[in-house]
């Protein structure tokens, strides 16, 4: 596996898992995750005077873009058999409150555990 050590490095592996064919297959997914990729850009270039408060807005929006990866890996790029994107959409933003507790096991009514990883889980996401 390649080392990460830039957003951008992040977001290459990111657009290679995705696809060429992703933004003419699906434009509301694609606007989608240009919002996600443009919101971590500006978490990486003004980060918060408070550190937990940037790793929560990280992993919030990490949680978002892993979940889209796991719909795509699932579907095999047919999103449109679960739902429509928008409705992918409202689901992923829902899912992503309670991610890093259902990937280690905890169910999504479990109490939010201590821990850095669980920072992102319980935000709240317009």
């Amino acid at each position: 596996m390649e080392e990460i050590v830039t957003m951008q490095d992040y977001f290459t592996r990111m657009d290679k898992k995705l696809g060429r064919s992703f933004a003419s297959h699906y434009p509301v997914l694609h606007e989608y995750y240009e919002e996600l990729k443009s919101a971590c850009s500006e978490v990486n270039q003004h980060p918060r005077n408070n550190l937990f408060d940037t790793l929560k807005e990280v992993l919030s929006l990490d949680a978002q873009l892993q979940i889209l990866l796991e719909y795509h890996k699932i579907t095999e790029s047919h999103f449109r058999e679960i739902a429509s994107e928008e409705e992918l959409i409202s689901q992923i933003k829902k899912d992503s409150r309670s991610f890093y507790r259902e990937l280690v096991g905890l169910n999504t009514s479990s109490e939010i555990p201590i821990g850095i990883i669980y920072l992102g889980d319980g935000t709240k996401i317009s």
